[in-house]
């Protein structure tokens, strides 16, 4: 049985004194697996966790310990390959291993949530002077999305958010069907009457999710595990009398993770710096479960002209001076790999100084090819800049001007990977576009 904690005063904050709702674990007639057997966990133990944990390495192994001594104990390479490791006990909860988050070299066991039974909730009344509670990617990894609108037209744009009555759209969270990963939530409103302590993180059919309170933040800290189940979502509800309200909830996508190929060809020794490509597409790509294995192909000394650009194709084909290009790498170095990505890295084309065309850049939607200019713009933003043409290529994300874009928006101002001003956030829309391109090819 799980009660919400007693009436407390924070620093300035106004709490209610009301009564606190009970949530109970299921009885054991309900299989715990019916609230659990959507969480990815690697383990199921025939026991019952107590409060505190404590982790320590012994050997090649790592052991949890908890109240009543009671050890388990995995190999630390289980661990070390996937950075976290899930069990679930006897009565629902689930422990997780994971990287301590203040900075440290050290990973902890924690409680992250355990069953109970159904909540039944109402919307926020009255009695909470219309506070809300707002989440916010904090210091998780993967992709968080709080619905901004400088891209879509609005009719697009509300097929993939919902709109609350304050006019703030519901966020959206990532995490791959085999990760977990921390997420924050705060009062979205000042001189509030709510205890942050007090607030109940719901999913269903029967999950609790526990949280750190950082106080001096005065913000929530939780971990959430990926499901098998594509779109959960997390409610976070404050008792008020005998039953629960509705503040806030966050939308949650888990799918499994996608591996791509990217091929790298330094034409006439161009040069490139694989490591750092391969670090920068981790970190936009990884966000949303795309690991891109990146291979550096050997120097293509083309005898061919540079000048790839010379006559406009709208962006609707490749020019026939980069098709030359295609044909004669095809023919001197390898044939083409299905599934697999090339990007050509050379010098400029002399499209800007010639009068031609100013680019850094061509890809075609959906396209295996890539052609970057590396002169076009400082070597900083090569990384990026290759990001930005893998999602064209690979994925088909469009150019900000195009479709369910916006026509009159103001470009190079948002953090978005294709406003092209070196953002790296990919938001929900795209990531449903590069889910289903990436399905479409049976990855």
């Amino acid at each position: 049985m799980l009660t919400v904690p007693p009436t407390v005063v924070i620093g300035m904050l106004f709490i209610l004194n009301t009564p606190s709702p009970s949530i109970s674990i299921p009885a054991d007639s309900v299989p715990v697996s019916d609230h659990l057997n959507h969480f990815h966990r690697d383990t199921t133990l025939n026991h019952f966790f107590k409060e505190p944990l404590s982790l320590r390495k012994q050997g090649e192994l790592l052991v949890i310990s908890d109240a009543t001594n009671f050890q388990y104990a995995f190999p630390r390479a289980r661990y070390q390959s996937s950075h976290h490791h899930l069990v679930a006990d006897s009565t629902g909860q689930l422990i997780a291993v994971f990287p301590h988050t203040d900075g440290r070299d050290s990973i902890v066991a924690r409680i992250i949530a355990h069953a109970c039974d159904e909540i039944q909730f109402d919307p926020p009344g009255k009695e909470i002077d219309q506070t809300r509670i707002m989440f916010d990617r904090g210091r998780g990894f993967f992709a968080f999305d709080k619905g901004r609108r400088d891209f879509l037209l609005p009719e697009e744009y509300n097929k993939h958010y919902e709109i609350n009555e304050e006019n703030y759209a519901t966020s959206w969270k990532l995490i791959p069907s085999n990760e977990i990963d921390e997420v924050e939530a705060y009062a979205g409103e000042y001189n509030i009457r709510v205890d942050p302590t007090r607030v109940v993180l719901y999913s269903k059919p029967g999950i609790i999710h526990h949280f750190v309170f950082d106080k001096k933040r005065n913000r929530i800290r939780f971990h959430v595990s990926g499901t098998t189940t594509k779109e959960f979502t997390i409610y976070a509800l404050y008792p008020v009398g005998k039953k629960f309200v509705l503040l806030g909830k966050l939308n949650i996508i888990s799918c499994p993770p996608i591996s791509k190929e990217v091929v790298l060809i330094p034409v006439n020794n161009t040069p490139i710096d694989t490591g750092q490509v391969r670090s920068t597409l981790q970190e936009i790509y990884g966000s949303i479960g795309v690991n891109w294995k990146v291979t550096k192909a050997g120097n293509l000394s083309y005898p061919g002209t540079m000048k790839l650009l010379t006559t406009a194709t709208a962006g609707e084909t490749f020019t026939n001076e980069m098709q030359n290009l295609l044909r004669y790498y095809g023919a001197q170095c390898a044939p083409f790999q299905l599934n697999t990505n090339y990007i050509f890295i050379m010098k400029a084309s002399g499209a800007g100084r010639n009068g031609f065309r100013t680019v850094s850049g061509f890809s075609l939607p959906r396209k295996p090819f890539s052609f970057l200019f590396t002169s076009e713009f400082p070597e900083r933003f090569v990384p990026v800049a290759i990001a930005q043409e893998l999602g064209v290529s690979a994925f088909g994300l469009l150019h900000n001007y195009k479709g369910i874009y916006k026509k009159t928006w103001h470009a190079r101002r948002t953090t978005n990977l294709m406003d092209y001003i070196g953002g790296k956030e990919l938001w929900k829309w795209q990531w449903e576009i590069i889910r289903a391109a990436a399905e479409s090819k049976g990855n």
